[in-house]
């Protein structure tokens, strides 16, 4: 018993320790991703002194910017989707296939209209809309409990899309905390759909709904080797080192490096080789 309890006094303080990096390293890079400090600082046209700016994302896309625009006006369960991860758009009740610009009857969002974030919503996890606030043609896309969406051109065949997500002010301790958990879902599923509009706009095929399955299925997988590994290790120190080495690394795979099924395949290699290790020393 005392055994297993020195065990998971371990575990909580190496946990602890990867919450420490998170917020002290690997957020501010996440709040703001691909972004440039000219456009995390400068003023947005939906920008409301009620609300705290919780992230300015970022990408640059290889296309004209009123492809682009086209695709954001498609935006929604009922209409193109988010152009994000299909299965868990499947499971928020998102049902929407993507169509070409050209066969698509979808019209133009305009202000007081609904961008549903749940078609399905008797077998939605969690039913979501997001009003349309303000609309200006070809430039800036206001949604409530979402931000602005901001399409600039660099040139005849680049522009940037720039993402800036806001929320409501809150005293309440528990409701900041809460808040402050969402960041690093919000996170996943925002750079998923900025990649899914560049390679829409660029008419990529670099991500599938297959290659997202294995992304989540190797960093899902990762967690759980590492895990094992914790167990397996003998000694405290060597348990803090090599776990919390190994769980720095699965954050970089998941929230700085680009979200491809390569880089856990390379690490589970690493920890399966040195799984087998230990075993082949408790053996002899």
């Amino acid at each position: 018993m005392f055994k297993f309890i020195k065990k998971l006094l371990v575990l909580v303080f190496i946990l602890v320790l990867q919450v420490l990096i998170y917020f002290i390293f690997i957020e501010p890079i996440i709040t703001q991703w691909g972004a440039s400090k000219e456009e995390v600082s400068m003023s947005m046209v939906g920008d409301n002194d009620n609300l705290n700016i919780t992230s300015t994302r970022a990408i640059q896309i290889d296309a004209n910017k009123h492809i682009i625009w086209q695709l954001l006006m498609q935006l929604g369960a009922n209409r193109q989707g988010f152009y994000s991860y299909d299965f868990i758009e499947h499971e928020l009740g998102n049902e929407a296939q993507y169509q070409s610009l050209n066969t698509s009857k979808n019209t133009n969002l305009k202000v007081g209209d609904i961008v549903h974030g749940s078609r399905n919503k008797g077998s939605a996890l969690s039913v979501y809309n997001f009003p349309v606030l303000y609309v200006k043609p070809e430039e800036s896309l206001v949604l409530e409990n979402w931000g602005t969406f901001l399409v600039k051109s660099i040139n005849e065949k680049q522009s940037r899309l720039i993402v800036r997500t806001q929320e409501k002010k809150s005293v309440n301790l528990w409701t900041s905390f809460k808040n402050h958990l969402i960041i690093p879902f919000h996170y996943i599923m925002e750079r998923r759909m900025l990649l899914g509009l560049k390679m829409h706009s660029e008419q990529s095929n670099k991500f599938s709904p297959k290659n997202d399955l294995l992304w989540f299925g190797g960093v899902v997988s990762l967690f759980c080797l590492i895990l094992l590994l914790f167990f397996r290790l003998k000694g405290i120190l060597l348990k803090i080192i090599i776990t919390s080495f190994f769980a720095i690394l699965w954050q970089v795979i998941v929230f700085l490096f680009e979200p491809i099924f390569l880089y856990s395949a390379v690490l589970l290699v690493v920890i399966c080789f040195i799984l087998f290790k230990i075993w082949g020393q408790d053996t002899n």
